[in-house]
């Protein structure tokens, strides 16, 4: 078991799970509803045990404490050698009751899931196939004309190429 590697490990992954958060922040500054939405994410995020933990451990690793606190080896069947890791608590936030492996990767998902939220809640914002369809300009109060000018075209420019605002849609 080398403990060093298994603190580097997870430093770069509770840096990289932050991270993740942090970009997303940056990515998504101006976007409608996103600071409302993300604010909804942060409360429910805090509420989590877990989460606010990862949150505590990060901080701590940024002034070089660790949280791991060991492993533990044990043999399973057969010949089977088992190692795990475990985190110790911070100041302000328990450790899990699991080991770092089953921590992390429920950690992994979470952070996942709300990127993917994210992506689903605004797509119309973020996603070109969504955000290129009637329903999605209609709901950001725009036009196809109003499209064609943010796209950077002259308004009106693709009724040269197609008629209906479905297949105007499609040209641009």
């Amino acid at each position: 078991m080398d403990v060093f590697a298994v603190r580097c490990y997870l430093s770069a992954f509770l840096a990289a799970t932050r991270n993740v958060t942090f970009a997303m922040q940056k990515a998504m500054k101006g976007v409608p509803g996103f600071s409302e939405w993300y604010a909804a994410r942060i409360e429910e995020l805090e509420r989590d045990p877990e989460a606010r933990f990862f949150k505590e451990a990060r901080n701590e690793a940024k002034l070089g404490i660790s949280v791991y606190a060991g492993g533990s080896m044990t043999h399973g069947g057969g010949n089977e050698t088992v190692i795990r890791h475990w985190f110790s608590s911070t100041e302000k936030a328990q450790a899990p009751e699991v080991d770092v492996e089953t921590a992390c990767r429920a950690h992994m998902k979470r952070i996942a899931e709300i990127v993917l939220d994210c992506y689903d809640t605004l797509a119309i914002y973020i996603d070109p196939h969504g955000a290129l369809t009637l329903d999605a300009i209609r709901t950001r109060g725009m036009s196809v004309e109003d499209l064609e000018e943010e796209l950077g075209f002259a308004r009106g420019m693709s009724t040269f190429f197609a008629e209906g605002e479905q297949e105007r849609l499609s040209v641009l």
